[in-house]
């Protein structure tokens, strides 16, 4: 149970530093964007400039794949994790459980009843036949 955890919480990290890289190079492009509108009103020459916005661009494709690829993963993982239970819920077997509170009287029937997938698979059955 712990080796989940501690993949989860490592996939977490990498996809959160992932993210962060990501959002820092957006902020620069988007700087040197105004940079190469900048010099472009001036008249300026701005080749260097659009040459690390490709360079950039690339880079930024790369960060937000390996993020949604980070993201699917840890999701996958998380949804594997079991629930933890409360501390009061006793161990063992279902003998070992006991009633908290109920609610009402527990229904009486002059029939056995039966269990809810048998209702279902019935009802189903039902439901194509008629």
């Amino acid at each position: 149970m712990g080796e989940g955890v501690d993949a989860a919480l490592e996939l977490d990290r990498k996809w959160r530093a992932v993210v962060t890289e990501a959002e820092a190079l957006r902020a620069q492009r988007n700087a040197q964007t105004e940079e190469v509108a900048r010099k472009k009103r001036a008249r300026e020459p701005a080749d260097e400039l659009l040459a690390l916005l490709k360079t950039s661009a690339e880079r930024a494709k790369a960060l937000d794949a390996e993020a949604r690829e980070l993201d699917d993963s840890l999701r996958d993982l998380l949804a594997r994790l079991p629930n933890l239970p409360h501390p009061a819920i006793p161990t063992g077997t279902a003998e070992a459980n006991r009633v908290v509170r109920t609610w009402g009287e527990p229904p009486t029937f002059t029939f056995p009843p039966r269990p809810h997938w048998e209702l279902g698979a019935a009802r189903a059955a039902a439901s194509r036949s008629g």
